[in-house]
């Protein structure tokens, strides 16, 4: 399995398989655009089956060459290629649960009532799992909240999807300037039409910005009630308030979701009943704690991951990575 990740998933993703004798997995991420915390758990996991690697560029760098990996059809076969993260379509199958979950937690005693879900994303994998949950018939209203890579909230405002310079925030895991998922969401709400998706992808990665058709934006605001970007001071407020108010940590990417929150209050035109996903634990992102002004507490589990030994391979900028990949997938290939 492949999984390229600038969050939690690459961690989730190694507990779930290491030690397997059956299943090896290479996990990249970008160097320099994960937690100290989260490239520690990476890199200290030092099973045989597990593959680590630190990349010189970007996580939509890694999503490019990974996806001509998958897209090679023959390659994947040969090799039983699969991914654990949102490229893999399971994954998103099981969010979709999230989503109901979530909702039947507001069923005292009866279910009906409208609930606005608030979706923190970057990738917009959990985005395409919530479009899924309101296709199926889950009363839900769905709130987008982006970092200051702002490409997704831009689209839904105005249409125009172009592609910028990555930046560096605090909520490293919403560093991403193409959202991946996005074909996935055209193809949903356009009742699959492929061969537009097609169209607009290919002119997307032909010249790296585009207009969506009006009916296609019209189709997506049916689904996605509004968004919000979120700046790195907003971010830090946020992560005070909840302290100071609840004496409650939350991570940087949970705070996005609560800067929307708070800057789109309920309204007439929103229920009362809001749910903010909150996306990871606040002990990997001391970084983000501390620019916020607060102490970070000692954590005994990142005590603990500091006295590990670590492994790590690099993908050094000028070096070939889509070669470098499959180099070390039929490497592994061999050892089967």
């Amino acid at each position: 399995a492949v999984v390229s990740t600038q969050s939690t998933g690459g961690s989730a993703a190694i507990e779930s398989v290491r030690g397997l004798s059956s299943v090896h997995l290479i996990t990249m991420f970008p160097e320099g655009m994960v937690s100290g915390v989260q490239e520690k758990l990476m890199t200290s996991a030092l099973d045989p089956n597990v593959h680590v690697y630190r990349v010189q560029g970007t996580g939509d760098d890694i999503d490019k060459f990974m996806k001509r990996v998958f897209v090679d059809a023959e390659f994947a076969k040969t090799h039983n290629l699969g991914s654990v993260n949102s490229i893999n379509w399971a994954r998103i199958m099981l969010q979709v649960v999230h989503y109901f979950y979530s909702y039947l937690q507001f069923c005292d005693p009866e279910c009906g009532d409208q609930v606005d879900v608030i979706i923190p994303t970057g990738g917009c994998g959990n985005l395409t799992a919530g479009i899924l949950a309101r296709m199926m018939g889950l009363p839900v209203r769905l709130r987008c909240a982006v970092n200051a890579n702002d490409v997704v909230h831009r689209m839904l405002q105005s249409g125009e999807m172009s592609v910028s310079e990555c930046l560096l925030t605090i909520a490293p895991a919403m560093d991403i300037q193409v959202p991946y998922n996005m074909e996935r969401i055209w193809y949903l709400v356009t009742n699959m039409n492929t061969t537009l998706v097609s169209d607009l992808m290919k002119q997307f990665e032909q010249a790296h910005t585009l207009t969506l058709p009006p009916t296609l934006l019209s189709q997506l605001s049916s689904h996605i009630l509004s968004s919000l970007s979120a700046t790195d001071e907003d971010i830090r407020k946020c992560i005070r308030k909840v302290w100071q108010e609840d004496n409650y940590l939350i991570c940087p990417h949970t705070a996005t979701g609560l800067h929307l929150f708070l800057e789109q209050p309920s309204t007439n035109l929103h229920p009362s009943k809001t749910v903010i996903l909150a996306t990871a634990s606040v002990m990997k992102f001391e970084e983000a704690v501390v620019s916020a002004g607060l102490s970070f507490p000692e954590f005994r589990e990142v005590v603990e991951l500091e006295g590990r030994e670590t492994r790590c391979g690099l993908m050094a900028k000028g070096q070939d990575w889509e070669q470098v990949l499959r180099d070390k997938i039929c490497e592994i290939s061999n050892l089967a």
